[in-house]
């Protein structure tokens, strides 16, 4: 029998090729020589070489394109806080050229995390269709940071509609989304934006806008799905969100506005549909906002004779934060920013500056290009875990958010980092 080698074989498929395990089996098993035997054998180590390759290959794609979309992150937050400043200054034809642009950029960040996430993957998670199924999910409700559910979704959108080139389907999270949370079934929520968005585009024909918007009314989260389609009729817009109630929609059975309006009612909210025949269509939903948690920096809060401490090996960061901080003056408070883009040049500053760092904030990318170690892994060799915050788009990481806890390290989307409130003390 061949179990022993075939062990041996196990053990180290990795590192013995195809022609050593064959010599193996002939030097052990040559009176028992079986050809057969041994071809098929063959075939089946081939075949397991072929998938250990194809995982690597898998393995390099997903760190490649994590990175990729690393690098693009950054950029395209500079971008969005100089499109919002310069948006009064452009006329309508350039905005939308701008606009599109950012959204590709986006799409291309978003679409790369989501492949990185799937290759990352170990186990396939079960799930109803998200769009034509009306069944309500077991998840439990969780807290969620909005704005990092509905920007991928809108990703996804265009990207499912992209073959219609007369729709336009655009988000707008900026400031007045910053840090917005609840407490509701992440996978049910996107499902019913999701549902939502698909309603628009079959309103809209050939041609039109969608547009998505997250913000707050009064102490409640609002968010608004519009479209500039062809509306509804009040004597049908009274009955929409019943069960079996659908309008002007082939083969609708009513279940898409029924099951949303349930689920959000389940999460303590509100679904409100406004329409105007010819005018368009707007769906209102208000969630409970729920407090922030303790890992997520609602305000920046900086003191007389601080110091910042920014470690990011993109420049563009560190404009983003140069844009933030200059209009507020800060050398008049005695508070001043240092910029560094590796850890050594940091870690030369804390050496011959060891006073600064009891009164730092420092401000730490996780991924730093060309080095092993992470932001994480220098907060924990400086032992500056309270005094600092991590700025990433891999904050939804387990382990990333486990390792932050353990160091009393709190977080920024690194997406949002130019909408964090900044709060500056009046110098007395």
């Amino acid at each position: 029998m061949y179990y022993p080698v075939l062990l041996i074989l196990f053990i180290f498929r990795k590192t013995l090729t195809s022609k050593n395990q064959l010599e193996l089996l002939n030097t052990f098993y040559k009176p028992n020589y079986d050809q057969k035997e041994l071809t098929e054998f063959q075939k089946l180590i081939k075949q397991q070489a072929e998938e250990i390759i194809n995982l690597r290959k898998q393995a390099a794609i997903s760190q490649f394109a994590a990175q990729v979309a690393h690098d693009i992150r950054s950029p395209l937050a500079a971008l969005n806080v100089i499109e919002k400043d310069l948006v009064a200054t452009l006329s309508e034809e350039v905005r939308v050229i701008l606009r599109g642009a950012l959204n590709r950029i986006r799409d291309i960040a978003n679409s790369l995390l989501e492949k990185n996430r799937e290759l990352k993957s170990n186990t396939t998670t079960m799930t109803c269709s998200t769009d034509t199924m009306g069944v309500a999910t077991t998840e439990s409700s969780t807290l969620q940071l909005l704005s990092s559910l509905i920007d991928p979704l809108i990703t996804e959108k265009r990207l499912q509609f992209r073959s219609r080139i007369g729709i336009e389907i655009d988000g707008n999270i900026d400031s007045s989304s910053y840090g917005l949370f609840a407490n509701i079934q992440a996978t049910e929520f996107k499902r019913v934006l999701s549902n939502l968005i698909n309603n628009s585009v079959e309103a809209l024909g050939d041609r039109g806008k969608i547009n998505l918007s997250l913000g707050k009314k009064s102490k409640l989260i609002e968010i608004v799905v519009y479209d500039n389609g062809k509306g509804i009729p009040k004597d049908i817009l009274a009955k929409l969100g019943n069960r079996g109630e659908t309008h002007d929609k082939v083969g609708g059975s009513g279940l898409g506005l029924y099951h949303a309006r349930k689920s959000i009612e389940s999460w303590k909210g509100n679904l409100e549909i406004k329409s105007e025949p010819d005018k368009g269509t707007s769906v209102f939903i208000t969630l409970p906002q729920a407090e922030p948690p303790e890992w997520f920096v609602s305000e920046l809060k900086l003191t007389p004779q601080s110091n910042i401490v920014i470690l990011d090996d993109d420049s563009s960061i560190h404009q983003i934060w140069d844009g933030r901080f200059e209009p507020l003056n800060l050398k008049e408070k005695g508070i001043l920013v240092f910029h560094f883009s590796t850890p050594n040049q940091l870690r030369e500053w804390a050496d011959s500056n060891k006073e600064k760092i009891t009164n730092g904030i420092f401000l730490t990318d996780y991924e730093l290009l060309g080095f092993q170690e992470t932001g994480l892994d220098l907060i924990q060799e400086l032992d500056i875990g309270p005094q600092s915050i991590l700025v990433t788009s891999r904050f939804e990481e387990k382990q990333v958010m486990h390792n932050c806890q353990k160091l009393q390290v709190r977080l920024i989307p690194k997406g949002l980092a130019g909408f964090v409130p900044i709060f500056v003390p009046i110098k007395e």
